[in-house]
């Protein structure tokens, strides 16, 4: 399951969860830039190197709110949260228990003991990456991940042929090291706001059932 966290503590278990999402739910990927036509018709544009994730998510209904409530009253949209990043569904390549795609031939047990971590030493700007730890297992393009120490996620946009080699969108924006892990899955964590459109609070259906409602979570850079 994906949804907000009840802390910055992200192993994949769903009982870390203080809000579950459910659908329908948005990802969308802000980068400002400009584009407008010339008088012959020509498309010119520039865009920043600045990249956030956005996300517009409905919370699972529950009748158990109180952790919810607490934390996004508390956190308004001034203070950052941390959010199990929803990766996306793709056809055939199926999770075994949990909702990360499990990379091919990975047993339940075997993925909790998979560690992936940079080959070589990586600078700032750089979008293409070595990758040791996967052994006979995939990951896929569309995945996000993390890496160590670096509150940023990013999205695998090609898979090398060699299963071990990766391309990376938006470029890395800060240096990293042989050795850093690159966290996948149910792993990967958004640092995030609520944004300021939200309303802060809780509603409930029934007097027992709460429905908190609709969120826009911004990814905090």
């Amino acid at each position: 399951m994906y949804g907000i966290l009840k802390s910055t503590t992200n192993t994949g278990a769903d009982n870390e969860l203080a809000a579950p999402f459910m659908s329908p739910l948005e990802i969308s990927s802000n980068v400002p830039g400009f584009s407008g036509d010339t008088v012959s018709l020509k498309r010119r544009s520039n865009t920043s190197n600045t990249q956030r994730w956005e996300l517009s998510v409905n919370m699972l209904p529950t009748n158990d709110s109180a952790e919810f409530f607490v934390n996004n009253v508390s956190n308004s949209f001034s203070n950052i949260i941390s959010v199990r990043m929803p990766q996306l569904y793709i056809q055939g390549n199926f999770s075994d228990g949990k909702s990360n795609r499990t990379p091919v031939g990975a047993t339940k047990g075997a993925i909790s003991i998979i560690t992936l971590v940079l080959r070589d030493s990586v600078a700032a700007g750089v979008s293409t990456l070595n990758v040791d730890g996967l052994g006979p297992y995939e990951l896929f393009a569309g995945d996000f991940v993390n890496f160590e120490g670096d509150s940023k996620t990013y999205l695998i946009t090609d898979a090398g042929a060699s299963g071990n080699n990766f391309t990376i969108f938006p470029s890395l924006r800060q240096d990293h090291i042989a050795g850093d892990e690159m966290i996948f899955g149910d792993k990967v964590t958004m640092s995030a706001y609520y944004d300021n459109s939200n309303t802060f609070g809780i509603r409930y259906l029934d007097g027992i059932l709460a429905d908190p409602g609709e969120y826009t979570l911004i990814e905090a850079l």
